[in-house]
């Protein structure tokens, strides 16, 4: 029988997470595409119309920041074993190095012409932190996770908890959804240098240490060969499974209680800190169940075609902002703030189906995605 374990089957089980993870943050990225970095709302308990902030009650919970997150752990073991490839090479390091510098130069144009919600300038930005720490051993790794996200989540506890809305902040806001719906598109390109971009910066002293956590917490996982011995991990993966099962329930209860306003004032420090448990406990949880499911065979197959778009994970990633970026945006289709808040489901399933068999037959042909092949071609140049 085969089964996701199987060693042959170690890069498709990447693959698959990978894949299940894309689909998450296409349908994150959708709800804040059509916001605006001043307008997106982070708490559901905001919205007035009930049916509203239940869907949105639902995908906070279930969906957001658990996926980057997953995405986030995932660069962080792929980074190791990236590393442990070409640890007999001399320069392998620099490959490593090179790969970064590529994957930020990508982030900063993505960010600066198409989307203030680029992520992949974070990711280039936390592997250089990470890469003087990648000698040491998962233990410390892991110590090493636990510092980095402490510190995240105080700092994002000490900034957000207090925040209040002013007649100033209502400008801002009214101004910048008055941009992404009539601006045409270089004009939003000056608006996002001058107004994002710096709050985007500032952003990056809470944003880094947590990806950090994250990216420290992967490579603890890969320097315990956790995707290479996944057999002899199989009862490690199912407590894993059980654990942040029913740590995700209590995390989730904690932040509803709090952020809802039973408890105190909506959004404060309690909710925050079981708000960023939660994204964690809930990556690994939908990690550990894709590998507990899939030792059945029927249920490996039905997945399977998953694998296709977490192969060309960068690629899907850029081609799903681009696309509906120029979809709702006052430059392209103009659809800003007039999708039903429902819709964004059915959308993200319909546009994801699309990419799954686009990548499919993408990669009956060639070996990797576009942009994974020209990341490849800049990351071993003159070398390869």
């Amino acid at each position: 029988m085969k089964t996701i374990e199987s060693t042959n089957e170690r890069i498709e089980s990447l693959d698959i997470i990978r894949g299940f993870a894309l689909f998450g943050v296409l349908l994150v990225n959708l709800t804040m595409i059509d916001e605006t970095l001043f307008s997106h709302q982070s708490s559901p308990f905001v919205y007035e119309n009930l049916f509203e902030r239940f869907f949105a009650l639902l995908l906070h919970v279930f969906a957001t920041g658990k996926f980057y997150s997953l995405f986030a752990i995932l660069f962080g073991m792929g980074a190791i074993l990236f590393m442990k490839k070409f640890e007999v090479e001399r320069d392998g390091h620099v490959f490593f190095r090179r790969r970064l510098l590529t994957l930020l130069i990508l982030g900063v144009c993505h960010l600066i012409f198409i989307w203030y919600g680029d992520i992949l300038h974070v990711y280039a930005i936390a592997g250089f932190l990470m890469l003087s720490k990648r000698h040491l051993d998962a233990k410390r790794l892991l110590t090493w996770s636990l510092i980095t996200f402490l510190l995240s989540t105080v700092l994002f506890s000490l900034l957000t908890s207090g925040t209040t809305v002013s007649p100033e902040i209502n400008a801002v806001i009214e101004n910048s959804i008055q941009m992404y719906k009539q601006s045409r598109y270089l004009e939003l390109v000056s608006y996002r240098v001058t107004w994002e971009i710096p709050m985007i910066l500032i952003n990056l002293v809470i944003v880094l240490p947590k990806i950090l956590s994250l990216f420290f917490l992967g490579a603890a996982l890969g320097k315990l060969d956790v995707f290479q011995n996944t057999v002899k991990m199989r009862g490690y993966i199912s407590k894993t499974f059980k654990a942040t099962l029913v740590a995700s329930i209590l995390f989730a209860c904690g932040y509803m209680l709090f952020s809802s306003g039973l408890i105190g004032s909506r959004m404060n420090s309690l909710s925050i800190v079981f708000d960023e448990l939660l994204t964690v406990s809930g990556s690994i949880l939908y990690a550990s169940a894709i590998l507990v499911l899939s030792r059945n065979e029927t249920f490996l197959k039905r997945i399977r075609p998953l694998a296709s778009v977490g192969r060309m994970a960068l690629s899907n990633y850029l081609a799903q902002t681009v696309f509906f970026t120029t979809l709702l945006y006052g430059y392209g289709g103009g659809l800003f703030h007039q999708l039903p808040f429902w819709s964004y489901l059915p959308i993200a399933f319909a546009f994801f189906m699309l990419q799954m068999g686009f990548s499919a037959l993408w990669l009956k042909k060639f070996k990797q995605g576009p942009v994974e092949f020209l990341w490849r071609k800049f990351t071993y140049r003159q070398t390869r």
